[in-house]
């Protein structure tokens, strides 16, 4: 496997057998861009042609290309919590960056339950969350936000549900 590196973005080149192509795509963007080459001389060559359409596409389209992340930037912790955290890592067998890694994905992946909880409990009182159903039990109102995309939709279901209305991610 090959990276490469032009204009910011990194892509991976890989041979696929049943084409006899290299393959490449641009990594850490959410847009695909993919592309191939017969000839190892060209590959780079085509890797830069597909950047810069990519580039002059969204430029066209009227949108912010996605900026390429490396998965790599510094982080600063006060010193007790980097000497526990890694001793919790060398304690797992693993490593600091895998460690920092899984609280990362941790906290993006509850994100949206940690700030739906604090307004809820900051507008609502007595309001209770059963993890176990993903339900906010509010005083004549009732939330499932397992079928709300954003916390748009279930802050837009609150205001449906207090105007007595019938929202989509609102259960009675």
């Amino acid at each position: 496997m090959t990276k490469l590196v032009y204009k910011g973005y990194t892509a991976k080149v890989e041979f696929d057998s049943e084409t006899q192509e290299l393959v490449g795509t641009v990594e850490g963007i959410r847009d695909l861009v993919v592309f191939s080459s017969k000839d190892c001389g060209q590959v780079e060559k085509t890797f830069h042609e597909s950047v810069d359409g990519y580039l002059e596409s969204c430029q066209i389209a009227g949108k912010n290309p996605d900026k390429s992340y490396s998965g790599s930037f510094n982080v600063r912790i006060a010193p007790e919590d980097h000497r526990d955290l890694d001793n919790l890592a060398i304690q797992q067998g693993t490593t600091l960056n895998n460690e920092v890694s899984l609280a990362v994905r941790f906290y993006l992946e509850h994100q949206r339950k940690f700030t739906l909880k604090q307004f809820l409990l900051e507008n609502f009182e007595l309001a209770q969350f059963h993890d176990f159903s993903d339900s906010w039990l509010i005083p004549n109102l009732s939330l499932d936000i397992k079928n709300c995309e954003k916390e748009t939709d279930v802050f837009a279901s609150i205001g449906e549900k207090e105007n007595k209305n019938e929202s989509n991610c609102a259960k009675a």
